[in-house]
């Protein structure tokens, strides 16, 4: 499985459809998928809380989003306090929520579809 594939956002079947239905954003379209894939018919809602693991994977990369920080912070050599760096990782969480959502979901349905 290409690393890439996990993070298209795509019908894991054929590869030609969008998973969600609006573009990445704030948006109320932008959290909303298609019940199913308009060109293969492949079902995106496998059952009542298949998606309940994609919040694990939404962790995770949530803490490689911190980690990736951090070090961009250590590495630039910029001091800051705790709350600093907590306010920061907080407003690019905030940031990054619709990408870190969508992403989740549909790594979850690559490994578990």
């Amino acid at each position: 499985m290409k690393i890439t594939k996990l993070f298209s956002q795509k019908c894991p079947r054929c590869e030609s459809n969008n998973m969600f239905v609006g573009g990445v954003g704030f948006s109320k379209k932008a959290m909303e998928m298609h019940s199913q894939c308009p060109s293969c018919g492949f079902d995106f809602v496998r059952e009542p809380g298949f998606y309940t693991g994609a919040m694990y994977i939404s962790y995770t990369l949530d803490l490689a989003i911190g980690a990736a920080l951090f070090a961009l912070l250590w590495l630039a050599g910029v001091e800051t306090t705790a709350t600093q760096f907590v306010l920061s990782f907080s407003t690019i969480l905030i940031v990054l929520f619709p990408w870190v959502f969508r992403t989740s979901r549909a790594i979850w349905l690559q490994c578990f579809g």
